[in-house]
């Protein structure tokens, strides 16, 4: 009976930790200006960075790309990457004037099904969105925040299945100051 007693409290425990949540790990750029938590499944994938913009990113230059991760290395799964476009020198963008040809760019792109902005409390820099598309039929999200400043930097976690982790994921991200 005391063996029994043991065991119990032990699986009870391990039942415990695991409904506690996924492991998480922080990440960073390569530029450094921002770090965040997302789970520890996430590899990098900065060296297929090439293939991924050519099927997954279309458009964005390789170069600007400073952060790149995928669910278990995996790259046609969920998808962890930052963008980073430096403003020439004397170009001064806001926030709602990127708001603006933002939304415009997204109403244009015929397989958005969703997409909701949020600004960022206590911030005049950054903005927060949500765009819902189709992935082989199954929904498909990508939760996002963009900071606009002298660097334009987007970060955006896309997944077809655990929006609250992505949403965490974003939600962690802490700004180092430019």
């Amino acid at each position: 009976m005391h063996k029994f007693f043991k065991a119990s409290i032990i699986l009870g425990a391990a039942v415990i930790i695991a409904a506690c949540g996924e492991s998480v790990k922080k990440v960073e750029p390569t530029n450094q200006l921002f770090s965040m938590d997302i789970n520890s499944d996430y590899q990098d994938v900065m060296d297929k960075r090439d293939v991924i913009t050519a099927s997954r990113l279309e458009g964005t230059p390789v170069e600007s790309i400073t952060l790149l991760q995928a669910e278990n290395g995996d790259i046609s799964k969920d998808l962890l990457y930052a963008v980073s476009l430096d403003l020439p020198e004397g170009i001064v963008i806001t926030l709602k004037e990127f708001e603006e040809v933002m939304n415009e760019q997204m109403e244009a792109i015929n397989e958005i099904v969703d997409f909701k902005v949020s600004p960022v409390k206590g911030s005049d820099t950054q903005i927060t969105y949500i765009a819902e598309t189709k992935d082989n039929g199954q929904p498909y999200f990508e939760h996002c925040k963009i900071a606009v400043e002298q660097t334009i930097t987007t970060i955006c976690i896309g997944t077809t299945k655990d929006q609250k982790a992505a949403q965490a994921a974003i939600d962690s991200i802490v700004f180092n100051k430019q």
